[in-house]
């Protein structure tokens, strides 16, 4: 991948320090039930990154040079009412998947419904609407893995902490009992999930740009980061454990790009140092079993440089609107273009949007390669 070799390194030799200086966060102990009688599954090579999209033919060539997987998503727009009955439709699910991948496929897959069926999570096990999203998700992930086992499946984002504590406090701030609570809740919520899956996927992007920030902003936000991210991993671990469920591999959710949360720039393409230091050396000192890269960077790609069609869809709009008024900056030289859809805007996005894509993968690659403990190449 061409990516510059001096500034690759010196960001791979601070996440391997860090990695290595960082303990894991332990969530609080309790008293394991009486584990279920559960079937191993079937050994799989898991592979250190999985990546959703590419956006140019070089980005791609890349991607395959470096043994990366692509990996496919099942977002909930194939079955927009979902979000307003919080109930799954398996039929639209169905035709999405075979749209998607056809009727026999393999490799890696996601379920992506998010609303409202996280916020119902977060009342808690006993309120009706966590149990009904709950179930609603089980129904869903037990559906697609009988009609095609050859496919490795998970759903987005479980389990989830929220990135304050309940009360508003810091993860890194928080008293142990605080912190306890919330850990054994979501221990509760997320165990018979888990159970149906084949992959466990936390995510906690990265919602604050270092340059958008004071070094004491800086200092505070990534103590309570490398909480929460650390938070994350032991929590899925804890709630396996503590289910009964075999080890399963956890490849958390990272972001190549800024979602907008947070103090950040949307869609500006996040610096590999950043990367590193934030979203990876933390997950890789808990123990990960690799990464799930998601920067949904094609369908944005298309609203950037797509047609006027998009203007009746006010959150479409939204999007590119934010996207456009980046992405000059990022990798149009600050030169506005007079037509977003003319063909050489389209090639000079693809090609940089898709160097995003090849320089994060690569950058992470070495980073897992250099973790303390990685089996070091033959020589």
């Amino acid at each position: 991948m061409i990516v510059e070799r001096a500034a690759i390194a010196a960001a791979v030799a601070v996440c391997a320090v860090l990695s290595a200086q960082q303990p894991a966060q332990q969530p609080a102990q309790a008293t394991p039930a009486k584990p279920p009688v559960t079937k191993a599954p079937a050994a799989q090579a898991v592979p250190p990154v999985i990546v959703d999209c590419v956006t140019s033919a070089r980005s791609a060539q890349a991607i395959r040079d470096s043994r990366v997987p692509m990996y496919t998503i099942i977002y909930q727009a194939c079955d927009p009412e979902a979000g307003k009955t919080g109930r799954i439709d398996l039929d639209k699910l169905a035709a999405e998947v075979e749209r998607k991948m056809g009727q026999q496929p393999s490799g890696w897959a996601m379920l992506d419904y998010e609303a409202p069926f996280d916020e119902w999570l977060q009342k808690g096990v006993g309120d009706q609407r966590c149990e009904q999203a709950r179930s609603e998700i089980i129904k869903a992930l037990r559906f697609v893995r009988a009609r095609w086992p050859r496919v490795k499946w998970t759903i987005y984002g479980h389990p989830f902490l929220l990135y304050w504590l309940p009360n508003g406090t810091a993860w890194d701030q928080a008293p142990d009992s605080v912190k306890r609570a919330e850990i054994e809740k979501r221990v509760a919520v997320y165990g018979p999930i888990l159970a149906e899956v084949d992959w466990v996927n936390p995510s906690n992007y990265d919602i604050n740009e270092n340059a958008l920030q004071t070094s004491i902003e800086r200092a505070r936000d990534k103590a309570h980061e490398q909480v929460w991210r650390t938070q994350h991993i032991e929590l899925a671990k804890e709630t396996m454990r503590r289910a009964g469920i075999p080890p399963k591999p956890i490849l958390p959710a990272v972001n190549l790009f800024f979602p907008g949360e947070g103090r950040a720039t949307y869609m500006r393409p996040i610096p590999v140092q950043e990367l590193l230091q934030d979203q990876i050396a933390p997950q890789l000192a808990a123990g990960v079993d690799g990464f799930a890269v998601w920067t949904g960077v094609d369908y944005i790609q298309g609203l950037v440089t797509g047609n006027a069609k998009l203007d009746a869809d006010p959150e479409s709009l939204k999007t590119r609107t934010r996207t456009r008024s980046t992405w000059v900056g990022s990798y149009l030289d600050g030169r506005t273009p007079a037509d977003w859809s003319s063909d050489d805007v389209k090639f000079v996005i693809s090609q940089r949007t898709g160097q995003t894509i090849a320089d994060g993968v690569e950058a992470i690659l070495a980073a897992w390669k250099a973790r303390p403990g990685a089996t070091p190449p033959a020589r």
